[in-house]
């Protein structure tokens, strides 16, 4: 098996590959949510019409997301807030906002920080933080992790 040359090793090296991968996954998401509301007990011919018209619709916005590039375009343009977020003691200090570079600086040089980072997750890590000494940190953490990892959470 190992010997097996796929597309896929080859194509996910690929970041309009990858975009187009993460497109078809949602919508097959999408197809699978619509197949469950079709086999509800006691629905008519009007239900399930219902159900596949706003599906349809569904579609038709996902489609013009796609062609202007905001449903990935979004998340390409906040890779460096995550980066912050995920990996603050790999990171120079002037490659980041000016209000987090003191900060981080002082993240860095405390070694019980980095241990606790390693050790833990990073809602617990950040929450950690002292709010006199890391207040920017705290408030840019906060921000990061209301941020909706998907529409899931927004639709329920």
């Amino acid at each position: 098996m190992k010997s097996i040359n796929s597309d896929f090793t080859t194509n996910i090296k690929n970041e309009q590959w990858k975009l187009d991968f993460m497109f078809a996954i949602d919508i097959i998401e999408k197809l699978n949510e619509l197949n469950n509301k079709l086999q509800g007990n006691g629905l008519f011919a009007h239900d399930i019409y219902y159900h596949v018209k706003l599906f349809q619709s569904k579609l038709a916005l996902f489609s013009r997301q796609a062609d202007e590039n905001k449903r990935f375009e979004d998340f390409k343009n906040l890779e460096p807030l995550f980066t912050i977020l995920t990996i603050p003691f790999c990171i120079k200090a002037d490659e980041i906002p000016q209000d987090l570079q003191l900060e981080l600086l002082d993240m860095q040089a405390n070694c019980e920080l980095k241990e606790k980072f390693k050790s833990g997750l990073l809602l617990e890590f950040y929450g950690s933080l002292s709010d006199v000494a890391f207040p920017n940190f705290k408030r840019f953490a906060a921000k990061m992790f209301s941020i909706f990892g998907s529409t899931y959470i927004c639709e329920q």
